[in-house]
């Protein structure tokens, strides 16, 4: 059974009856000894022996789609027209529309010992400790990412989605053409979103991809780097345990003071 996070919980108690589950994923522990190297090779590293002694340790990876991976809402109507003497008035319906979330592959690595990958000519096995409470603290930088996917999603396509099913049984007329009643529904819309969005959805699909693409602060700032500190030798082991680094902020920045407009 899949575990379901505190914002999926969250974003349901928030929801009307008839909108969709959005749902962006859960972090996915990846066990020792060798959860540190699938997560390496998730990413598409290689050997990770590079980070011995300098630099971050990869020790969790989100990996947040573009928009490809979303369906967005759609703008359409129906029009009618009626007759009154020589002239025809037109009027414009808009049609219920829906969207999806993405969901998202994330993992982070579970305390324990984490086997380094094997340098060559190297005799001693090399690992890297993970505490109980730093897993933790890495299972929730993780969500951090797929909470800010998930509020990139909610910012555009959502609030799209929404907006217009706020305008379905309105009728919008009379005009001219049944263009013209449809561009009064559309221009109902544009007061109702954004500025930034707009009624254009090829520029909803850039304000998400731009959206989606922030997260990406919080690895770049080393505001979620794990480092090495202490080393013990235990026979032919030797044992790096694991720290928060300098910048790290888990816990401290909402996504809403990472992803907005």
């Amino acid at each position: 059974m899949q575990a379901v996070s505190l914002a999926v919980i969250a974003r349901l108690a928030r929801t009307s009856s008839g909108t969709i589950l959005c749902f962006a994923g859960t972090p996915v522990a990846k066990l020792p000894p060798r959860g540190i190297i699938e997560i390496i090779h998730s990413s598409g590293g290689g050997s990770a022996h590079r980070h011995r002694g300098s630099g971050p340790v990869p020790v969790g990876l989100t990996q947040i789609k573009n928009s490809a991976a979303f369906t967005p809402p759609g703008f359409q109507t129906d029009t009618t027209f009626r007759r009154e003497g020589p002239r025809v008035d037109h009027f414009a319906t808009v049609r219920a529309t829906t969207s999806q979330d993405a969901t998202h592959d994330s993992f982070f690595a579970a305390a324990g010992l984490h086997k380094q990958p094997i340098v060559p000519g190297e005799r001693q096995e090399h690992f890297w400790e993970i505490t109980s409470e730093l897993s933790e603290l890495i299972r929730q930088g993780e969500q951090e990412h797929l909470d800010d996917a998930q509020l990139g999603y909610e910012l555009t396509y959502k609030c799209v989605e929404n907006e217009i099913n706020r305008l379905v049984g309105r009728e919008f007329g009379p005009a001219s053409t049944p263009y013209a009643a449809t561009q009064l529904a559309l221009d109902a819309l544009a007061q109702r979103l954004p500025r930034q969005l707009g009624t254009d959805p090829a520029n909803w699909t850039r304000m998400l991809d731009a959206l989606l693409s922030l997260s990406a602060r919080r690895d770049t700032e080393l505001t979620h780097a794990v480092e090495e500190g202490n080393i013990r030798q235990e026979g032919r082991r030797v044992i790096v345990q694991l720290r928060p680094s300098t910048f790290f902020n888990v816990g401290r920045v909402p996504s809403s003071q990472i992803v907005h407009f």
